[in-house]
């Protein structure tokens, strides 16, 4: 029998785990800073990344220095750890220093103030925008700016126990070291940031839910974006592909409600995919360019079952990132009893499946964290293979460099 301690000691691991990111020993890559407009501005000294936002966070009125601090320049907190009411929109800025390595985010020591020229640091947060509206026409300009080619968005969903602070940062960084052109977003569902909140933030990830859904119909119906790209991480995965799945079967009710004289067979498409029979072959355009789950934490049986028909359908490409290396799944696997995504092959999904929509790449050989669990954002041949995936690479060519076992693996440094 289980020891009744057991679930809190892998929680405490698992919490570990997400406290110590950046403990890494990838080899140190220079990345000097280059932006392009869409993402930010270089000063002296530093890059500006103007990361855009939505979170169902509590608002702190006053704002005040939050958990993030030592990362944090003249940035007041104004998101708590708890559920809100309602989604808030807005902006904030993070900063990336002239000497960054790609996958590192540099950050002072104890007693050191953040230096934007030396640091990662969250520069600014600003208000939420009054309206959604407002929001959406904010986004508006970015995606569709004058005189150049439409850019895409990218959707980052960080795991539990990350502060907004530290997620804005995260998204600052990945969307800069994969040289991203466009605008990147970060969804922060209300994480607590306690070495002991596992437990509280799966639950909060079922509560996010719905405002992921409503939050990415603005996105799909309003932004004007022809590519709406999704990044998530560890349990944000959860929330996100809850979010799309359930997004989907929203969109074929709504279509069938619309749809007049064709309402039977609208009728009949809701009831299929409801039912999970979503077809890999089909051709309607899908919703979404690229969806990645790195280091997924979720029931790997689960997800081949009810989540990943729906992610089929609703991406041109997904990409899952796995690793047997990653100790901080073994203990949520510990935890749950049951395989996590990210540790898994994904045997059980349909082969053509996974030929058509799905790839499934181990990350073993090259995932040196201590943890095994953050190489999405601090391996650089991951980073470099994340930024290929965005650009519409496929699997099979040269480009990425991988080798093919009926999933795919990054070749041993």
């Amino acid at each position: 029998m289980m020891d009744s301690r057991q679930p809190w000691l892998c929680a405490a691991l698992l919490a570990i785990a997400a406290g110590l990111g950046g403990c890494s020993v990838y080899p140190k890559i220079v990345c000097p800073p280059c932006v392009t407009p869409a993402l930010g501005r270089v000063q002296d000294g530093h890059v500006e990344i103007d990361v855009m936002y939505a979170t169902d966070r509590n608002f702190v009125e006053g704002g005040g220095i939050g958990e993030g601090a030592r990362r944090a320049v003249l940035a007041p907190r104004l998101f708590g750890i708890d559920r809100s009411d309602s989604l808030k929109l807005g902006s904030c800025m993070v900063t990336i220093p002239a000497a960054h390595c790609r996958g590192a985010t540099e950050t002072p020591g104890l007693f050191q103030p953040p230096n934007k020229s030396k640091h990662v640091t969250l520069a600014d947060i600003a208000e939420p925008f009054r309206t959604e509206e407002d929001f959406m026409v904010a986004l508006r300009m970015r995606v569709n700016p004058p005189g150049e080619k439409k850019k895409p968005i990218l959707v980052y969903v960080p795991g539990f126990a990350t502060t907004f602070e530290d997620a804005a940062i995260i998204t600052g960084q990945i969307a800069h070291d994969v040289a991203f052109d466009g605008v990147p977003i970060l969804y922060s569902w209300p994480t607590r940031g306690s070495l002991l909140s596992y437990l509280v933030d799966s639950v909060n990830a079922e509560w996010s839910t719905g405002f992921l859904i409503r939050f990415l119909d603005k996105l799909v119906e309003e932004s004007g974006a022809e590519q709406i790209h999704i990044i998530a991480f560890s349990m944000g995965s959860r929330v996100a592909t809850n979010g799309i799945k359930n997004y989907l079967a929203q969109r074929a009710l709504r279509e069938c409600e619309t749809n007049g004289a064709n309402g039977a067979k609208a009728v009949a498409a809701s009831r299929d995919e409801h039912a999970g029979k979503i077809s890999a072959d089909r051709t309607d355009e899908p919703p979404f360019g690229q969806i990645i789950l790195a280091a997924a934490d979720m029931d790997a049986q689960i997800f081949e079952r009810d989540y990943a028909p729906y992610l089929a359908k609703a991406a041109k490409r997904v990409t899952v990132y796995v690793s047997s290396a990653d100790w901080a799944l073994g203990g949520a696997q510990r935890l749950h009893l049951y395989s996590r995504l990210g540790q898994s092959p994904l045997s059980r999904v349909d082969l053509q499946l996974l030929l058509n929509r799905i790839d499934v790449v181990d990350a073993t050989e090259v995932d040196h964290d201590f943890f095994g669990h953050f190489y999405y954002a601090e391996c650089p041949a991951v980073l470099e293979d994340i930024q290929r995936v965005l650009q519409g690479y496929d699997a099979e060519g040269p480009e990425r460099g991988l080798q093919r076992q009926f999933f795919y693996r990054f070749v041993g440094e």
